[in-house]
C-alpha cells in the first residue's frame, strides 16, 4: 500500500490522505487534488512510499528550503532501493536513482536557493508610506501641522493608521 506525505514550508510533514491539512489551509479540495495543488503553487514536496520505493514530486523554481531540509532528514531515516524523483520545470522530468545519498544529490542539483536564482519568487517591494495612494487603506500619520511627506522620525511621526475612520490616529494614542 503506498502512502503519500507532504513536506511543508514549515518544516512539517503531513499525511496526504488526511483532511488536517485541507482543515489548515481552509481548502474544499479532495487529497488528491490538494497534494497536486501544495507542490505546484505552495513549494510543498509530496513523498508517495510503497516497499522499498520512494516517489517524490517538486517543482524546483518554488520548493521551500525547510520543506527540502525536513525531506533530507526524513528520507536518511528511510531503508530504501530506488527513488523517483519528478521534478516540475514547465512539464513534469524525472529521474530515478538507487539511494537516498544519489536522491539528494539530484534534489540540491535542481533546486536553487541563492537569492539571484529565486529573484522574482515574490510580488513584494518596499514602498515608502508617503508614496501610498490616497485610495490605500494605510495612510501616514497626519498630526495636525504635519504634512504627509514630513512624516519622518524627524518630524516626531513615522507610524500610519489604517482605514477605515472608526481606526484610531496611531498618534491619538500618547
Amino acid at each position: 500500500m503506498m502512502r503519500t506525505l507532504l513536506f511543508d514550508d514549515s518544516g512539517e510533514i503531513w499525511d496526504a490522505n488526511s483532511r488536517s491539512l485541507a482543515e489548515a489551509l481552509q481548502a474544499s479540495l479532495s487529497s488528491d487534488e490538494l497534494a497536486k495543488y501544495v507542490v505546484r503553487n505552495l513549494g510543498f514536496i509530496s513523498a508517495a512510499e510503497s516497499v522499498g520505493s520512494v516517489r517524490l514530486r517538486l517543482r524546483p523554481a518554488i520548493v521551500s528550503p525547510t520543506a527540502l531540509s525536513a525531506l533530507c532528514y526524513w528520507l536518511h531515516d528511510q531503508t530504501i532501493e530506488r527513488v523517483l524523483i519528478s521534478f516540475l520545470d514547465g512539464e513534469w522530468t524525472h529521474e530515478l536513482v538507487r539511494t537516498c545519498e544519489e536522491a539528494v544529490r539530484a534534489l540540491l542539483a535542481r533546486v536553487k536557493f541563492s537569492a539571484a536564482d529565486r529573484e522574482g519568487d515574490f510580488l513584494h517591494l518596499s514602498k515608502p508610506l508617503h508614496d501610498l495612494p490616497g485610495t490605500s487603506h494605510c495612510t501616514p500619520c497626519s498630526r495636525p501641522g504635519r504634512s504627509r511627506a514630513a512624516n519622518s522620525t524627524a518630524s516626531g511621526c513615522s507610524r500610519f493608521w489604517i482605514r477605515p475612520s472608526t481606526v484610531a490616529s496611531c498618534c491619538s494614542r500618547t
